[in-house]
């Protein structure tokens, strides 16, 4: 009884106020692990650094804009720096959290239910471990995807005229986070489409709003893409089928798929295994429930995408979109459990787990770089020598070449006002400036020398 009271107790302390106060301390946290690892950026950072020199309506054919658009933004604040991105992630991870407390409370939940879905978002693996290492237009989908249930969900309750428009800003803002974003929105859609009511409201007139308001927030990159279908279509080739004979390649790609799926789901089903074997009758699925059918759709519909297109390559990333309803299935149907606050406090204390530990090897890591950690531990590399060699020599007209992108978006962070290019990146250049001088900087440790006809030139 003693027990049962102070779970009681301690689940009636959970608030939105709570949730809030706990997402900013894990930014915060995470934050200062990131800073203080050392000024230098690493993995795809670099990259970004040297796009974000200029806005565009498209960039490389990965992604669309909307994480190099938030970043430019940041930029302005922090200059080309690590807390740029360290802003910009933590400013997604926030949004997640709020659009997903806000679908779930769409969804029927209480304020209660809202905040605990919203404090158990890293037991999404990506989220825990890999969001602010290696995640960038990864951490732009999650918000969209959270916002585009929110809105959803609130159409599917209201179907007002502001719900129609609400929905049409969500589709376009995923469409612009990640390309995988669209074919999870059209899963969603069509699952809604089955459903009668929601039919109807789909099939309105007023549904045209919604169509506008996406084609209109989409419309510059969608006019880039026309121009750009031939090497989007490329990558996709490379990164999706790859190579190899048909069955080999559809074996690869149903095993990553799988094992995406399962990955996504494992931390938080064994969680709610293992706390409430004898109270999960609450979990009993419903064919009328959105959440629930899109995401069962989805993991009926990727393995036949492998199937259908030879896919041989499905990383634990893509499903993000995809399966994200499940999560907020998940929690919306533990608060109708038998001993929800049972249920709620293991999920509780296995996110601050997983949160504790995921910034203790973080900062482990930082404290000491290296093996076993790492092996090419690029943001280490002493890229702040280059400004004692260069910094007399560099102005605001001069243009430095890069030939890989470590060194060229470490570059830009040390000269800001430079015009800074990859020789990696021969599709992307910012405006060009006259009257300056143009400098090659390579390391034969890191990448290989230009050719000499190159510097000739």
């Amino acid at each position: 009884m003693r027990g049962a009271a102070w779970r009681n107790g301690l689940y009636a302390a959970l608030s939105p106020r709570v949730a809030a106060l706990f997402v900013l301390l894990y930014c915060a946290a995470h934050a200062a692990v990131t800073l203080a690892s050392g000024p230098a950026l690493a993995l795809d950072d670099v990259k970004l650094n040297v796009l974000t020199q200029s806005w565009q309506a498209g960039y490389l054919p990965d992604n669309p804009p909307l994480f190099e658009w938030t970043l430019i933004v940041a930029q302005g604040l922090f200059g080309p720096t690590l807390a740029s991105f360290v802003a910009v992630k933590s400013l997604f991870l926030i949004a997640t959290a709020a659009f997903t407390f806000l679908a779930l409370r769409q969804r029927g939940a209480d304020a209660r239910t809202g905040a605990a879905g919203a404090l158990i978002l890293p037991l999404i693996p990506q989220i825990s471990f890999a969001y602010h290492q290696t995640l960038t237009h990864s951490a732009a989908l999650l918000a969209a995807v959270a916002f585009f249930w929110f809105a959803l969900l609130r159409f599917d309750r209201r179907r007002k005229i502001a719900d129609f428009a609400l929905l049409g800003v969500a589709i376009g803002a995923g469409a612009l986070a990640k390309y995988a974003f669209l074919p999870a929105a059209l899963i969603a859609l069509g699952v809604a489409l089955a459903r009668p009511l929601t039919r109807r409201a789909l099939l309105r007139p007023q549904f045209s709003v919604t169509v506008a308001v996406a084609a209109f927030m989409a419309a510059p990159h969608l006019l880039w893409l026309v121009d750009a279908h031939e090497s989007v279509a490329l990558l996709l080739q490379r990164r999706l089928v790859g190579s190899g004979d048909y069955g080999s390649r559809v074996g690869e790609g149903l095993a990553s798929a799988v094992w995406a799926i399962a990955v996504f789901f494992a931390p938080l089903v064994l969680t709610l295994f293992f706390a409430g074997r004898r109270s999960i009758h609450g979990l009993q699925p419903s064919r009328d429930d959105l959440l629930f059918t899109a995401a069962a759709a989805a993991c009926f519909l990727i393995p036949a995408a492998v199937l259908l297109f030879g896919i041989s390559n499905f990383q634990e990333r893509y499903a993000l979109a995809f399966l994200f309803p499940g999560f907020l299935w998940l929690i919306a149907a533990s608060a109708k459990s038998a001993d929800a606050p049972r249920l709620f406090l293991a999920l509780l204390a296995a996110s601050a787990a997983l949160s504790i530990a995921t910034v203790v090897m973080r900062a482990v890591e930082a404290a000491a770089p290296g093996r076993p950690f790492c092996t090419n531990c690029r943001q280490h590399i002493p890229y702040d020598n280059l400004l004692g060699a260069l910094s007399g020599d560099i102005g605001a007209d001069d243009t430095l070449v890069a030939f890989d992108d470590g060194t060229a978006g470490n570059l830009r962070r040390l000269f800001p006002k430079a015009r800074i290019v990859s020789a990696l990146h021969p599709e992307y250049a910012p405006p060009a400036r006259t009257g300056g001088k143009c400098l090659f900087i390579w390391s034969t440790d890191i990448s290989p020398p230009p050719s000499p006809s190159l510097l000739e030139q």
